[in-house]
């Protein structure tokens, strides 16, 4: 196998290495940025029940701290759940620019393997 052929086939190898690796980081990606957002939101409904009228019943008190209860179970759990993806998130990230680097090298190797052949070729040194 010549070295052209070679690096044409670790340049494919790598793509779809590279290809996998992003689809992975961005799976992951949407599942974080949908938690984060979930995050947001149970905080902004937080902040509203809060800044809302006094509740002018003892009916109307309990169930406004039932729903702030509800919600602060409900951050809690969401900022616990984010906290255990971020590990893999950082480590998919790393992963994925790991791969489509050497991807992007492979690419470049590759070319100016193809532009110094074309230039031994035209006798120009």
């Amino acid at each position: 196998m010549t070295s052209d052929a070679q690096l044409q086939a670790l340049g494919r190898v790598a793509q779809l290495k590279s290809d996998l690796e992003l689809k992975k980081f961005s799976a992951f990606r949407s599942h974080v940025v949908a938690l984060e957002g979930r995050i947001a939101a149970i905080r902004d409904e937080m902040s509203n029940l809060s800044a809302g009228d006094a509740p002018g019943t003892l009916d109307d008190l309990r169930a406004a701290a039932a729903v702030a209860g509800r919600n602060a179970e409900a951050l809690l759990r969401a900022e616990a759940e984010l906290a255990r993806m971020r590990p893999g998130f950082e480590a998919a990230r790393v992963r994925a620019v790991r791969e489509f680097g050497r991807a992007q090298v492979l690419s470049q190797i590759r070319t100016e393997a193809a532009e110094d052949r074309r230039a031994r070729h035209e006798g120009k040194p």
